[in-house]
């Protein structure tokens, strides 16, 4: 009996001790990624930039400042589960007028894909820099400095190194009027940097985007895996429609058929995730893509960080 109650104490002993080791690695790893986040800013701020952490605890930090070559200012969003091994970049151009520079802290319906930035970085949970350039009237300043691959390969070394990071997976977004500079970039995109595996155009189909079809058409014949977030319903209607079908209408045909769907309900090996929002409004989110109603930008950040 008493060989069996030492039995007992020790098993208890070891579990207790195995948990609490989990416990303490959990903590020293959260530790170590709120003092990397910390150290990016503190190099951001020794390079002159402006910080602002008064939210830090709940979205991060977020930095103001210059980059040489481009003539507005920057902003970067350090959540606070940034790692440095497991880090991506995400561009992101905001519209004409909806989140115009002066008002990139006001807090617009998540789902337009403008806004609050800081909180959707946050909920998002990913380990990317959000990086928004401001820009002037009509997405000028996007169209003459961050118009090419030269320039927004030029953009993103700078800010590895302005933020001592290295940015090897990275993501493009835009907003409204911004879809015209994330066509205009793809134009050349055999030049872009490696590692680009996803695009977001929150309701941002409202001009050109033959050279965004084609990057979609590229990564599939090539079996990539990667993330178009939009929807047939975004945007200019002829224009969305014409750019979903190219993409998935014939796979979801396929897939749903007259199928009556239930929201999260798993479809197929390929679709992973469907959400029916009011209105007849369907998302749709497969190992390949994603295409999206005024998608919500943290589940795109979040997507695009675990590719």
């Amino acid at each position: 009996m008493i060989g069996l109650l030492l039995w007992w104490f020790s098993w208890a002993f070891a579990q207790n001790c195995e948990s609490t080791n989990h416990q303490f690695r959990d903590f020293k790893s959260i530790v170590q990624t709120q003092m990397y986040s910390q150290q990016v800013a503190e190099k951001l701020t020794a390079a002159g930039w402006t910080c602002d952490s008064r939210t830090q605890e709940v979205r991060g930090t977020r930095c103001r400042g210059a980059i040489p070559g481009y003539p507005q200012k920057v902003n970067i969003y350090i959540p606070r589960s940034l790692q440095q091994a497991a880090l991506s970049v995400n561009l992101h151009f905001h519209g004409y007028n909806l989140d115009r520079p002066q008002d990139i802290q006001r807090h617009f319906n998540m789902k337009n894909g403008d806004g609050d930035y800081g909180a959707f970085l946050a909920r998002s949970q990913a380990s990317s820099l959000l990086v928004i350039p401001e820009s002037t009237g009509n997405g000028k300043d996007y169209s003459s400095f961050l118009g090419s691959a030269k320039q927004v390969n030029e953009f993103l070394a700078k800010i590895a190194k302005v933020s001592g990071t290295e940015n090897q997976k990275w993501s493009m977004s835009g907003h409204s009027g911004a879809g015209k500079v994330i066509n205009q970039i793809l134009s050349d995109r055999r030049s872009l940097r490696p590692g680009l595996n996803s695009i977001a155009l929150f309701d941002a189909l409202y001009g050109p985007h033959e050279n965004i079809q084609k990057w979609v058409r590229e990564n599939r014949a090539a079996k990539k895996k990667f993330i178009l977030f939009d929807s047939y319903i975004s945007g200019l209607y002829p224009d969305g429609k014409a750019l979903a079908n190219d993409t998935w209408s014939k796979e979801y045909k396929r897939i749903l058929g007259g199928k009556t769907i239930t929201v999260n309900q798993e479809i197929s090996e390929d679709v992973t995730y469907l959400d029916l929002y009011k209105e007849r409004h369907l998302d749709v989110m497969s190992r390949h893509m994603a295409i999206m109603k005024n998608g919500r930008m943290d589940a795109f950040l979040r997507a695009a960080g675990a590719l």
